[in-house]
């Protein structure tokens, strides 16, 4: 009777029924498992095993038995989710494969690929795709997604000073960060007299500086 069989390691004999003429004794032998038709050990491949009986006299006689083989394809299981200060931190995780069989297999990716958001922003989001694919061509994939979370930036200005003159007033450069090496832009209102009378002693005036980072 043909069979279904997971993989071709699972084929196994099955002993013929024989009958001879006059009680005559006869010997069996078997050519197989041989790969008949399709890749070793697919989804659809099949095996013979020809089976041949010779009584005493040298006659012969003979039958195949099919083996169809029937199994899935491969699987395969991302690492978890993470969640990283900057788009340069991402890095690649090996996902957890199987294979039917035993069959050798392959894991390709695909990203990091920024899919929401603006490049080393918070909130954004970037993928990795991994595809894995066995010895029969077959594949699958999974997404490990990645959630960039970051500060804006920081701005520190340069000591308060006395003047004699709101014409001695000069803008100083702040101190600034970004993250993820953002660039950034520095605006400036001011100087803005704010108590005091114009140019009296003991009036105050101010700059008030601005950075904004890309992520705005």
């Amino acid at each position: 009777v043909d069979e279904v069989v997971t993989c071709a390691s699972d084929i196994s004999e099955t002993a013929p029924v024989t009958t001879t003429s006059c009680s005559l004794g006869s010997t069996v032998k078997t050519v197989g498992p041989t790969l008949v038709t399709g890749q070793a050990d697919c989804d659809g491949a099949t095996y013979e095993i020809v089976y041949t009986v010779e009584d005493e006299c040298g006659r012969t006689a003979e039958c195949t038995q099919t083996f169809t083989i029937a199994n899935d394809g491969p699987t395969i299981t991302c690492a978890a989710d993470v969640v990283v200060g900057c788009a340069n931190e991402i890095v690649e995780t090996a996902p957890a494969t199987t294979t039917s069989c035993g069959l050798t297999s392959t894991v390709t990716t695909v990203g990091p690929t920024l899919v929401s958001g603006a490049a080393d922003c918070d909130g954004a989001t970037y993928e990795i795709v991994y595809t894995v694919e066995d010895e029969c061509g077959r594949t699958a994939e999974c997404t490990q997604t990645f959630t960039i979370a970051n500060d804006g930036p920081t701005i520190t200005c340069a000591a308060d000073l006395n003047v004699t003159c709101a014409s001695d007033i000069s803008e100083t450069a702040p101190g600034i960060t970004t993250s993820c090496g953002l660039t950034s832009t520095v605006t400036t209102v001011g100087p803005t007299l704010i108590t005091g009378q114009a140019d009296c002693d003991g009036a105050t005036y101010e700059i008030v500086y601005t950075v904004e980072d890309e992520c705005g």
